[in-house]
């Protein structure tokens, strides 16, 4: 009866075993599955290179200076007067507002003179 023990014994420790190695291998299956999922996301479609070109083309938009001849500015109170720091000959006017008894315009300008 010890041989029959002994055999049942291993045969029980081997189906342990591959009951072990099933389980091992589903939650290696699952991590891979969850990674797969975080992994895959929109940044690895989009194209960086594409992105900055595009953003710098709308900051040159953004940011462009408009320079044009144009009339006497119009009457306007608490703007800025100052002679350019950078030409002895130039005078800069900038902002302002005015009010006509009903309604105020407030100005975002800048004037070379």
């Amino acid at each position: 009866m010890a041989k029959k023990d002994k055999k049942s014994k291993v045969a029980e420790k081997k189906v342990r075993v591959a009951q072990k190695q099933e389980k091992k291998a589903s939650q290696k299956e699952k991590k891979s599955k969850t990674k797969s999922r975080d992994d895959d996301s929109d940044a690895e479609d989009v194209d960086l290179d594409a992105v900055l070109a595009e953003y710098a083309k709308q900051q040159e938009q953004f940011l462009k200076v408009t320079e044009s001849p144009c009339d006497p500015p119009s009457p306007r109170g608490s703007s800025t007067l100052i002679a350019s720091p950078s030409n002895d000959n130039e005078l800069l006017l900038f902002g302002g507002e005015y009010f006509n008894g009903a309604l105020a315009s407030f100005y975002n300008d800048l004037f070379v003179y």
